[in-house]
């Protein structure tokens, strides 16, 4: 939950302002396989993204299977990390997410 409890977080690094969106198929109009080329994100989403974004928070926004599999298997913070550096937010370790999900 955002500070002004407008918005709603799947995954929130409170510390570094990122936010993980992790959106599964009902959040595109179009789906051609989640988080393919083929997908057209919902204006609920680009609203979404937006309003973090004015708050100063980078949204990364992952496909909902990805995320899932990896937190199943006990690599969640592992999965946060690298997703955080591939999209250039921040450089972070699984050590550095002491909040994080496993």
């Amino acid at each position: 939950m955002t500070e002004d409890r407008n918005l709603s977080l799947d995954v929130a690094l409170d510390d570094y302002r990122i936010a993980f969106e992790c959106d599964g198929p009902w959040h595109f109009s179009v789906n051609a396989g989640v988080g393919s080329l083929g997908s057209v994100p919902l204006s609920r989403n680009l609203v979404r993204d937006t309003l973090m974004n004015a708050s100063g928070w980078h949204v990364i926004t992952v496909p909902w299977d990805d995320w899932t599999t990896h937190r199943d298997r006990g690599k969640g913070k592992e999965w946060i990390a690298r997703s955080s550096n591939k999209y250039g937010v921040c450089d972070l370790s699984a050590s550095d997410l002491n909040d994080a999900p496993e």
